[in-house]
């Protein structure tokens, strides 16, 4: 018998935890991945210039810093990227970074972060569905049905919710039953929170050389701008067109975050152009707000999954249950992984 398993978005944690359970369970499971964005990665997303297909940015995570610890944990995933060159050492020097453990290693996607995830996902999925925004979830004898916005909705034996908890939280139907009942699950829930942040993302002419002095670094000392990247050069492809991406402050993001993206796009344009009045007008901008970028507080004891209902399963990991950065998601999928690949056991032999 297959098992038809939903897993809720396209990032890291669903794809890594999808590709594990290809693994475990082979022709056993029916994989189906359902995102409300357009594309794949989640906030490991890269945009590209639509002028040039060759100009690339990580508008999300930057790069990959892992502990030995972490490193020696997921060395299978982490070969396996470095074996297909989809990661590479943290060559360029990023100015203000904190100092590291001794043995920490650093790496970046030279084709993009979201080929990271695309690395993991297109080898596990059966179906891929984008444009899928998840409003209810509701038991329907021993299966989930599960409906979205624009009027979709099928059934589904296992279903893994692997978003920020604020939009697990905004699911209606019979999850939300389960939830109000379980005093103690609703309370960690709820106190889960996010940073939020926009990003700003130029593209440049290919012919324009910039010599600032510096590849990346952190700003201290700046209103609205944290950080700021020349994004080929960070990936170690600095004979790529330029395309410079900065990520605005935590305390930006949270005063902002209700704004007309349109209105704060100009606004940091603006504020590029007074910081770097030499430049060039970029041939592209594009401009995009994380409502959920980091978490802040992650649930309470970090279990990296939620049981919300085990009859029939249903799952919620992600960053939200650990921390957030790339071990942290993977740590999350694997625990996802023998979770319900345990489930799918138990069920065949009964």
């Amino acid at each position: 018998m297959v098992c038809k398993i939903l897993l809720v978005g396209t990032g890291l944690t669903s794809a890594v935890t999808g590709s594990l359970l290809r693994k475990m369970c082979q022709k056993h499971v029916n994989l189906v991945f359902w995102d409300k964005a357009k594309e794949v990665g989640g906030r490991m997303r890269t945009s590209m210039s639509p002028s040039n297909s060759n100009s690339i940015a990580d508008l999300g995570a930057q790069y990959i810093t892992s502990t030995q610890e972490n490193f020696t944990n997921h060395s299978d995933l982490y070969e396996s990227l470095i074996l297909g060159k989809l990661l590479e050492p943290l060559c360029s020097k990023i100015e203000g970074m904190k100092d590291l453990p001794v043995g920490t290693k650093q790496f970046v996607a030279p084709h993009g972060m979201n080929s990271l995830v695309k690395h993991f996902l297109y080898n596990a999925a059966d179906e891929i569905h984008f444009g899928y925004y998840v409003v209810s979830i509701s038991k329907q004898g021993k299966r989930w049905l599960v409906e979205t916005e624009c009027g979709v909705n099928d059934m589904f034996d296992v279903v893994i919710l692997t978003l920020p908890v604020p939009q697990l939280l905004d699911i209606g139907g019979f999850i939300q039953e389960i939830i109000h009942k379980n005093s103690e699950m609703k309370h960690s829930l709820k106190s889960v929170t996010f940073s939020s942040r926009y990003a700003l993302c130029l593209f440049f002419d290919s012919n324009f050389k910039f010599n600032p002095g510096w590849d990346s670094k952190y700003i201290c000392d700046n209103e609205i701008f944290r950080f700021v990247s020349f994004d080929n050069k960070k990936r170690n492809r600095p004979d790529l067109p330029s395309a410079v991406v900065f990520h605005t402050s935590i305390q930006y993001g949270a005063i902002n975050s209700d704004r007309e993206l349109n209105d704060v796009k100009n606004e940091l344009v603006c504020h590029v152009k007074e910081m770097f009045p030499d430049w060039p007008e970029p041939e592209h901008i594009e401009c995009q707000r994380w409502q959920y970028s980091q978490v802040m507080t992650p649930y309470l004891g970090q279990p990296g999954c939620l049981t919300i209902e085990q009859h029939p399963l249903l799952v919620a990991g992600g960053d939200s249950f650990m921390s957030s950065h790339i071990d942290g998601c993977i740590s999350s999928a694997f625990i996802l992984a023998d979770t319900v690949g345990l489930a799918i056991k138990k069920s065949e032999q009964n």
